[in-house]
This record gives structure tokens, C-alpha cells and sequence, in this order.
């Protein structure tokens, strides 16, 4: 189950440089994933030094996440708005 996750979400993020939904939602799952991999590393009892790829990898996931497809995202959006009613609040 592990690889078909890792692939699937590597095929999302690839994806993701042409359909920035799906990178987003790729992002998300990866940052979930490896949450819940810390979280199972803390449950049965490894030392911290055990969940540190997973904390490293989800915080890279989230990274990108914020500050690759948010704003890409919501640029994206802002060119679809006319131009009078951008500042509207």
C-alpha cells in the first residue's frame, strides 16, 4: 500500500505543474501521510531521531504545498476576475 501511495502522489505532484489542483491535492495527501507516520513513530515508542525522515519529508510536502500551488493557485484565480471588480470588498 505504501508504494501505491508514494507513486500516486509523485504522479500528482508531476501533474501538478500543468493542473495546479492536482499537485495541491497531492501535496495535502503527502503532508497527511507523513503526519500520520510521525504520529505512528511516536505511538510505538521510537526515538525522535526515528521520525525525522517523516517530519522532514512533511514538512517539505507542506512547503511546497503553501508555497508553490497556494499561490499559484490564487494567481490563477485573480486573472479570471475582471479588472473592476478585483479590490471590490
Amino acid at each position: 500500500m505504501v508504494p501505491l501511495i508514494k507513486v500516486s502522489t509523485s504522479i500528482g505532484l508531476v501533474m501538478g505543474l500543468r493542473k495546479p489542483y492536482v499537485g495541491m491535492a497531492a501535496s495535502a495527501a503527502l503532508v497527511a501521510f507523513y503526519s500520520a507516520a510521525v504520529g505512528f513513530d511516536r505511538l510505538a515508542g521510537d526515538r525522535p531521531a526515528v521520525a525525522l525522515p517523516a517530519t522532514a519529508l512533511g514538512a517539505s510536502a507542506a512547503l511546497t504545498l503553501v508555497r508553490y500551488f497556494i499561490p499559484l493557485i490564487e494567481d490563477r484565480r485573480s486573472r479570471r476576475i475582471p479588472e473592476g471588480l478585483r479590490n471590490v470588498a
